[in-house]
């Protein structure tokens, strides 16, 4: 019976993989590796079953390694672990660190599988350290409390303002009233399992040390008037930074980092946008170029020595330097899904691109700069799938560039790369005509094999109908 239960317990957490690496809708995608993660969480005898499926789900998804996978869906699983209202010292090791446990089955098979199948079950004594030196003296620690802390560093950058905006979300939607939750509840967790000291200076430091993740957050989300829990959180959020950090650093560290805060936001919209409470969210573009404004308009930069700057110099950057980030992002997509989202985002620079235009506020050189980077990408063959998304992103800059008050002096600038650009949309035309010229023959040769052979070996008889069997 026990070998029926564990054999059916296989083959369900290999269906959940599959289904993972399979399906071609996003969010069934992110629920079942979240499926994953919750059943090593309650389960751990599960854990080498769980990571073996989600190793496959990210081979099928097309990342290089299960690290991968986890750091494109981050969002989404701190988010939901947040929603379930565990504490961080629960993470399971499946998440905090997969290469260890991926090193673990390499070197000591024999042990982790009579540990599975031994009547006791799973053991948390097998990934004990043994002795070693800690703040107290000699203590025990288990390998997962070791790499605990390395990765709450590295997802400090989503968590810390999740936690900050997810818990008024919850008191004001009034769902699920058992599990709410204070705010400090998961900052002081964090600050003691970094510092090893639970204390307001240390609270304070982690805060001002992820400034720029908080206003990314806080100022896209606060642009959302259809939504007032999430204004409210937003405020909320602002509140509780300013009673921990003083408004003087505050001011100072935002005016350095405002550059930091824009590439935050930026890469906010790159990946999918997840609040507890409120799940994935598909949030207006506007939002964004909103939350870019109020980086210009309420962190204090030196104004720009341009008279006619646009709303990116104050913030400390350039439209220029964005489409390289941004064009950095696409060249490293590892599948479809995030070349998808990298597109989207230099979408979203062409709408800025646009509206730059239209102001007065950009230079030639920053425009050729643009136009040359949609030479670049749409000429990478990588991006074919994206191509029609960024062509018609082009097609609007260009309907703004040859409008009558900016024919004079943008277009002229531009002649040059303008006939580069025209050469290269040439081209892609013309692989899209070999390409769909190949379809073509390939769809007719395999008719004309099907017609050939479909008599089969009757070679002498012109009409199968008449044959009597």
């Amino acid at each position: 019976l026990d070998d029926a239960r564990l054999s059916h317990q296989y083959q369900a957490i290999e269906c959940v993989g599959l289904i993972a690496g399979t399906s071609s809708d996003v969010k069934v995608r992110k629920d079942m590796i979240w499926k994953l993660v919750n059943i090593a969480t309650k389960k751990p005898k599960l854990t080498l079953l769980c990571r073996r499926a989600c190793e496959r789900a990210a081979f099928l998804l097309g990342f290089r390694c299960l690290d991968d996978l986890y750091d494109d869906l981050a969002p989404h699983l701190l988010v939901k672990w947040v929603e379930s209202s565990r504490g961080l010292c629960n993470l399971p090791i499946l998440l905090t660190s997969p290469f260890v446990t991926k090193e673990l089955c390499r070197r000591f098979p024999n042990e982790i599988l009579l540990m599975v199948t031994d009547e006791g079950g799973w053991s948390y004594d097998f990934w004990r350290m043994g002795e070693v030196e800690g703040d107290e003296g000699v203590e025990n620690r288990l390998l997962d409390e070791r790499v605990l802390p390395t990765f709450l560093h590295d997802i400090g950058p989503i968590l810390i303002p999740l936690i900050l905006v997810s818990p008024t979300i919850y008191g004001l939607n009034g769902e699920d009233k058992e599990k709410n939750f204070e705010t400090t509840t998961y900052i002081r967790e964090y600050v003691l399992t970094l510092t090893k000291e639970e204390s307001d200076e240390q609270i304070a430091k982690i805060l001002r040390f992820h400034i720029r993740d908080i206003f990314g957050f806080v100022f896209v989300l606060q642009g959302d008037q259809d939504n007032t829990a999430l204004q409210d959180a937003c405020h909320n959020a602002s509140q509780y930074l300013r009673r921990c950090v003083s408004d003087a650093h505050i001011e100072r560290e935002g005016a350095k980092q405002a550059f930091l805060v824009l590439r935050r936001i930026l890469m906010l919209h790159c990946k999918s946008f997840s609040v507890a409470g409120h799940g994935e969210m598909c949030l207006d573009p506007k939002l964004f170029i909103d939350g870019i404004k109020c980086v210009s308009k309420q962190l204090t930069k030196p104004s720009s020595d341009r008279p006619c700057a646009g709303f990116l110099e104050p913030a400390g950057s350039s439209l220029t330097e964005c489409v390289v980030i941004v064009k950095y992002w696409l060249s490293k997509s590892l599948n479809a899904q995030q070349r998808e989202n990298a597109s989207g985002t230099f979408s979203l620079l062409c709408i800025i691109l646009r509206e730059s235009i239209e102001d007065h506020t950009i230079q030639s050189h920053e425009l050729r700069f643009c136009l040359l980077s949609f030479i670049s990408i749409i000429l990478e063959p990588e991006n074919s799938n994206v191509c029609p998304s960024i062509l018609e992103s082009l097609k609007s800059v260009l309907g703004v560039l040859f409008s009558a008050s900016n024919l004079e002096h943008l277009a002229v600038d531009t002649t040059s790369t303008l006939h580069k650009l025209s050469l290269s949309l040439l081209q892609v035309h013309q692989n899209a005509y070999v390409s769909f010229y190949r379809i073509c023959m390939a769809t007719f040769n395999c008719f004309q094999f099907n017609q050939k052979t479909s008599r089969g070996l009757l070679n002498g008889i012109d009409d199968t109908e008449n044959l009597e069997f």
